[in-house]
């Protein structure tokens, strides 16, 4: 390490440098003293009123939980379907009630806003098989209400021995025989 011409060395320079600004003729060493432990025990309170705040807020909501055991609190991890995901969209969360839940986090919440945010992610996945072409889970059992008709297939048998089906002509045809 280089000495400067003096024969000291930097650091020592720089810490007489620090002396000579932080001496305020003002207060005696004491007196500094006293400041400092003022402001440890400022310190010490202000850690102590945060944690006595975070233990009171923590013991309200478990009173509450308590008055009502449906708001029970659940971890719900955040699964949002690649295509809603997606960076393009910037729809990377899902907003509640103006707070945001990333995709891929864990977060504890109470019974009912799980259950919505369950249902948002399963709607997610739903239009994501949807733009791929997949039928939709609740459509998998799900038969046309009425018959389509094509050309040809007029008087067909349709289902177990359920007659024709009527069409014009069917109709016509019926007519002409009572």
């Amino acid at each position: 390490m280089a000495r400067p011409p003096h024969g000291r060395t930097i650091a020592s320079a720089l810490s007489d440098i620090d002396e000579r600004l932080d001496a305020d003729p003002l207060l005696s060493a004491a007196e500094r003293e006293q400041i400092r432990e003022k402001a440890r025990q400022h310190v010490k309170k202000k850690r102590k009123d945060k944690a006595e705040s975070e233990l009171l807020a923590k013991f309200i909501r478990e009173e509450e939980v308590a008055l009502n055991p449906f708001e029970q609190t659940e971890d719900v991890q955040i699964n949002i379907a690649p295509y809603v995901a997606n960076e393009k969209l910037k729809a990377c969360c899902i907003s509640l009630d103006g707070r945001l839940f990333f995709h891929g986090l864990v977060y504890q919440v109470p019974y009912s806003v799980a259950r919505t945010l369950e249902d948002i992610m399963a709607r997610t996945w739903e239009h994501e098989r949807e733009i791929k072409g997949e039928r939709r889970k609740a459509d998998v059992n799900r038969r046309p209400l009425l018959p389509t008709l094509h050309s040809g297939q007029e008087n067909m048998q349709v289902g177990r021995g359920a007659g024709t089906v009527n069409t014009r002509q069917s109709v016509l045809s019926a007519d002409q025989e009572i």
